[in-house]
């Protein structure tokens, strides 16, 4: 039973399936029951005794005795739980235990990929706490991971730290589409220079067409470079081309995001 605890207080939350991906052991039901009947400090989380925590301060003395004991099996261990916590979609978690394993890849992978479409649901603490995992080199040597950091930063009036990844991302070097689903590194470079009116109005005008052109039609990411075209263009008194463009942009801006589980 104590190789049983040992391997499971990396987590925050037992479940049974969960548990079996950490010890390899097919009977962490059983396991999880027989801690729960001895009083061994396990403490049920729903009525159907699906999902247990330990208590506070076993949790702590148990991760206490593993680095003790096993250091070496603590990184695998959240490789473990992060490979689980990806399959089935709960990104906040997988990106903790990423972090936790030293998958540094990892975790910046998952972060790029679902950012964009949780700051649209106004969930901006959420990637912020995802973020400050990271250290700054960190963040500055992954242009996506860059890329989100600037606009979370901007987001959270927080210009300095805008510019500073802004201007990472900028230098950084990305093959292929974006994992936030933009069509490359040029066209999140624009969108993000667009939308931060960096140069002024004409600037923003540009970078917005620019990121237009790149991207594929009818897509989330066209609709916002046409928002941002258009915005600038009404700046600059084209009201009738800048009507024409916002229409435009509508059918693209409408359309639906998937959005997998935050926490």
């Amino acid at each position: 039973m104590i190789g049983f605890l040992l391997q499971t207080c990396v987590l925050d939350e037992l479940t049974a399936s969960l548990c079996e991906a950490l010890t390899q052991d097919a009977d962490a039901d059983a396991r999880l029951r027989e801690l729960e009947r001895g009083n061994l400090f396990v403490v049920p989380l729903d009525e159907d005794r699906h999902a247990y925590r330990y208590h506070h301060l076993f949790v702590q003395y148990l991760r206490t005795a593993l680095v003790r004991r096993e250091p070496q099996l603590v990184p695998e261990l959240h490789r473990r739980a992060w490979r689980w916590y990806r399959e089935h979609r709960l990104t906040g978690r997988a990106i903790a235990h990423a972090q936790a394993a030293g998958d540094v890849d990892v975790a910046a992978e998952l972060v790029a990929s679902k950012w964009s479409a949780l700051a649209d649901l106004g969930q901006i603490e959420t990637v912020r706490s995802w973020i400050a995992g990271f250290e700054d080199t960190q963040l500055e040597g992954h242009a996506p991971l860059a890329i989100a950091a600037a606009w979370i930063s901007a987001l959270a009036d927080d210009p300095d730290r805008a510019a500073r990844f802004a201007a990472a991302a900028q230098r950084g070097s990305w093959d292929g589409p974006m994992p936030d689903g933009t069509a490359s590194l040029e066209s999140a470079v624009a969108l993000m220079s667009s939308a931060f009116v960096a140069g002024g109005v004409s600037s923003m005008r540009t970078m917005a067409q620019r990121a237009a052109e790149l991207e594929r039609a009818p897509s989330r990411h066209r609709g916002l470079a046409l928002e941002l075209l258009g915005i600038a263009q009404a700046l600059e008194g084209d009201f009738g081309r800048a009507r024409d463009t916002l229409s435009e942009a509508v059918g693209d801006t409408t359309l639906p995001r998937q959005v997998g589980a935050a926490s």
